[in-house]
């Protein structure tokens, strides 16, 4: 029986977004300042939200994840971080 192979999606995750011009990892500064947050983020029980935050990555047009559908039929997804919280801009 063969020996299951290991595959490290998060480095393949980076790869991709690499080939397609986008910086998959944060500069330091920012990462020293994320670090730094100590208050925990409230829950938020929006009746029209979901939680996204335990997705891996996200992102535009991605070429490899398009799906094939009738034309004029467009389908969106969006994320925001909330200032107010923490999060975002």
């Amino acid at each position: 029986m063969k020996k299951p192979r290991f595959v490290d999606l998060k480095a393949i995750a980076g790869m991709a977004m690499e080939k397609y011009g986008f910086k998959p990892r944060f500069p330091e500064p920012v990462m020293e300042e994320v670090n730094a947050i100590t208050d925990k983020v409230p829950s938020y029980t929006g009746k029209t939200t979901k939680d996204l935050r335990s997705l891996l990555w996200s992102s535009i047009d991605n070429i490899d994840s398009m799906e094939s559908r009738p034309a004029g039929v467009l389908r969106a997804q969006a994320g925001r971080g909330d200032p107010g919280h923490g999060c975002g801009g």
